[in-house]
C-alpha cells in the first residue's frame, strides 16, 4: 500500500512599520539583497513547513506572501531550521511630497463638483459627501479633511479636483495685485 503525506507551509505577516500594506498582487516578490532608501520595513514574514521544508521552498513561499500581503520586495531572509524561515517585508516609500496647499486655505466645492463625483462611481460619492459636511466647516478644518483624504488616499483619481479646491499661488498673486479672477 502507498500512501503519500502531503507537505503544507504556513505563512504569517507581522506589522512594523507605519505604511499600510495595500495593493496585493498575484506573482513573487523579489529578494533584495540590499534595503535601499527607496524602501521602508513594514512587517515580518514567517513561513513554517510541516515536513519536506527546503530553503528553495520557504524562499518560494515567503515571496509569494509577500507579494499577496501588499509587499513590494522582500529582503533578510532568515532560515531558522529546515522548515522555518523569516524574511522583512518591504514597501516602497512614496515620494516625498510637500502639500503644496498646507498653507492656503481651500475654497467650499461646489455644487457642480460635488454633483459630478456623486456621479462617479462609490469613492466619488463618498468623496462627495465629505466635501458637502466640509462645506460647512471653517477653512481650516477643511484643508485639514482634504489634506487627511489626500494622505489616506493618495492614488484617488479625485486628486486634481481635491487640489483645485486650493487657490494657486499665481491667483493668489493677482489677487493680491487687485485683478478679477475673470484675468486668470
Amino acid at each position: 500500500m502507498l500512501s503519500m503525506a502531503t507537505a503544507c507551509v504556513h505563512t504569517d505577516v507581522q506589522r512594523i512599520g507605519r505604511l499600510r500594506l495595500q495593493n496585493p498582487k498575484e506573482g513573487f516578490a523579489p529578494v533584495l539583497t540590499q534595503i535601499s532608501t527607496d524602501y521602508e520595513r513594514v512587517a515580518v514574514i514567517r513561513a513554517k513547513a510541516s515536513a519536506a521544508g527546503s530553503k528553495q521552498r520557504l524562499t518560494k513561499y515567503l515571496r509569494r506572501q509577500a507579494s499577496v500581503a501588499g509587499c513590494d520586495a522582500i529582503a533578510r531572509i532568515v532560515f531558522q531550521s529546515k522548515t522555518s524561515a523569516h524574511a522583512l517585508c518591504l514597501e516602497r516609500r512614496e515620494p516625498e511630497h510637500k502639500h503644496s496647499a498646507t498653507n492656503r486655505l481651500p475654497a467650499q466645492a461646489s455644487d457642480k463638483l460635488l454633483s459630478e463625483l456623486a456621479q462617479s462611481g462609490e469613492e466619488g460619492i463618498l468623496l462627495a459627501q465629505m466635501l458637502a459636511k466640509s462645506n460647512g466647516r471653517r477653512a481650516e478644518e477643511r484643508r485639514h479633511l482634504i489634506n487627511w483624504y489626500l494622505d489616506t488616499y493618495p492614488q484617488t483619481t479625485f486628486r486634481a479636483e481635491l487640489m483645485g479646491l486650493f487657490p494657486s499661488i499665481k491667483g493668489i498673486k493677482i489677487a493680491a495685485q487687485g485683478y478679477t479672477s475673470s484675468t486668470l
